[in-house]
């Protein structure tokens, strides 16, 4: 799914995917208000073609910005409701303005439903003449989004198309890895390391053993 605040260009995002405007582009916020999703096959003809069911949110507004009667509520809600149904979220960031409260307010969403993510800088064509990198963008991202440290951070220009396949190759390879099986060999050393890290809570003044682990 493709999520994020009003106006960061989610809907330009679909539309240079799919080739054309399925969803309605405008500088006014609220203009997407039902989610709109598009089924397309990426990399058609090829041995790596992969279907895709792309869904185009509503901009979330902060809570105190909504009429609990109007649409822009209703399309929250929607919103929402497909982060806790999809696999991949791609979280659109406007790199003009950054990071935000909202943003991270949605970044926490994703996190507490246990989402894969990548976070996605648009706009970055407006921001060449800031002299900021991309690593100073990724190491603000890692500091503000500290939630979502396991996703990739990725910077895309839907307006021109500059590295819209990427994110999208990067989705599929987050999709491969979110299925992926692990042993419990593997799991379980995971878990030894976890624990070093930080230890379990105490119940009744004894500490709390974990002993096994699977997927």
């Amino acid at each position: 799914s493709i999520i994020g605040k009003p106006n960061v260009g989610k809907s330009s995002f679909l539309n240079k995917l799919v080739g054309y405007e399925r969803s309605v582009v405008s500088p006014i916020p609220g203009t997407t208000a039902d989610p709109v999703d598009d089924r397309i096959v990426w990399n058609k003809g090829t041995e790596n073609e992969v279907p895709l069911l792309l869904i185009d949110t509503a901009g979330m507004k902060k809570k105190k910005y909504q009429n609990p009667d109007s649409i822009e509520h209703l399309s929250t809600l929607w919103a929402l409701k497909v982060i806790t149904r999809c696999e991949i979220g791609l979280l659109i960031l406007d790199a003009k303005e950054g990071i935000n409260k909202q943003d991270m307010r949605i970044a926490s969403f994703v996190t507490e439903n246990y989402k894969s993510s990548i976070i996605v800088f648009n706009k970055w064509d407006l921001t060449q003449n800031k002299n900021v990198s991309k690593e100073e963008y990724i190491k603000a991202t890692r500091l503000k989004l500290a939630g979502l440290s396991y996703s990739p951070v990725m910077f895309c220009s839907a307006k021109s198309g500059y590295q819209i396949r990427e994110v999208i190759d990067k989705a599929i390879e987050v999709a491969k890895n979110r299925r992926k099986k692990l042993s419990n060999r593997a799991l379980i050393k995971s878990l030894g390391v976890s624990t070093l890290m930080k230890r379990p809570p105490q119940t009744n003044g004894k500490r709390l053993k974990i002993r096994f682990i699977t997927q």
